[in-house]
């Protein structure tokens, strides 16, 4: 076959594709070239400024970082311009759940964030509206209600994490805390949450194992079993199988896990891997000891004489 044209690009080639007879080719060097049509000026790219936080968001971030809450998943409830959500992605390491309760402001918000930010897809998720919450138990490490909703306080306690999972109510949707207290008044009357300056924050899950159960087994794992969620840790940071591995540890809401060289830390409800650290490589004194001590905010790693302590929260 008779080569019919040829043209130069800056770089190396990485990419090819083919649309409305034209052929788009990337490059290393992080150009964009098309070819085929009339020639054109390459368009001038809308730089998006990131608007300044407000005081409630402000507040919402340090209260996320404070309780450890800034890693996971935020659900958020009446954000119609993105902009809560926007600045969520900027201030924590949180994947936002943006749910609308009309299906063309859903898909108007989806446009707007796809041709405008690098974040749909990536760290922020619009659902199509439905007439409940489509998520897995537990889920969300944040909810935020911006706005009036129509969900009872029972769903929403249900996708909310454990151990610490915080409801935060602003602006229009401070007169949905109420409501939704009321509905939730037996759980706040016990240890499974407790409320105040709109604001609801989850206690432990009743009956599910943890650090200081003192033997007693998890009530609440039962047949038939179904995924909750899949993700890391990446086979890097657990233990080969030959070497005898440690049953990973439960300490409120999230769970420790041995590597070769490295200890993980995982929220239990979501999968998140909110850190890893090295330690030294593994001992049989590691091994044999039961590896890590623990406590509700504090972790101990003995190995030989010296013991690590680590903070179980995120930010520390």
């Amino acid at each position: 076959d008779a080569e019919l044209w040829r043209a130069p690009v800056n770089g190396k080639v990485y990419g090819l594709a083919i649309a409305e007879g034209r052929v788009i080719v990337t490059t290393d060097r992080g150009e964009i070239t098309c070819f085929g049509g009339k020639p054109q000026e390459p368009s001038k790219p809308d730089i998006v400024k990131t608007p300044p936080l407000e005081k409630s968001e402000e507040a919402i971030i340090a209260t996320l970082r404070e309780t450890g809450m800034d890693r996971g998943y935020a659900l958020v409830l009446g954000d119609d311009s993105g902009k809560l959500s926007r600045a969520l992605t900027h201030d924590t390491e949180l994947r936002i759940v943006n749910t609308l309760n009309d299906a063309k402001a859903a898909q108007s918000l989806r446009t707007q964030l796809v041709e405008s930010t690098t974040l749909y897809g990536s760290r922020i998720h619009v659902p199509n509206p439905t007439d409940g919450l489509a998520f897995s138990d537990h889920f969300a490490n944040a909810i935020i209600v911006a706005a009036q909703t129509e969900l009872a306080g029972d769903e929403l306690f249900r996708v909310l994490r454990p151990c610490g999972g915080m409801m935060i109510f602003i602006g229009e949707g401070r007169s949905e805390f109420e409501r939704v207290a009321t509905q939730l008044d037996e759980r706040l009357n016990s240890s499974e949450a407790k409320a105040g300056s709109f604001k609801i924050t989850r206690g432990r899950l009743p009956g599910a194992h943890d650090w200081d159960s003192s033997g007693i087994p998890d009530k609440r794992a039962k047949w038939p079993l179904r995924p909750l969620w899949f993700g890391g840790p990446s086979s890097s940071q657990v233990t080969n199988n030959k070497n005898e591995n440690l049953r990973p540890l439960a300490a409120y809401g999230r769970y420790f896990v041995f590597g070769e060289d490295s200890l993980s830390a995982v929220d239990a409800y979501n999968g998140t891997v909110l850190w890893t650290r090295p330690i030294p490589s593994r001992s049989p004194d590691l091994r044999s000891s039961g590896g890590v001590l623990h406590y509700t905010d504090k972790i101990w790693s003995r190995e030989l004489r010296d013991t690590h302590r680590r903070s179980v929260r995120v930010n520390d």
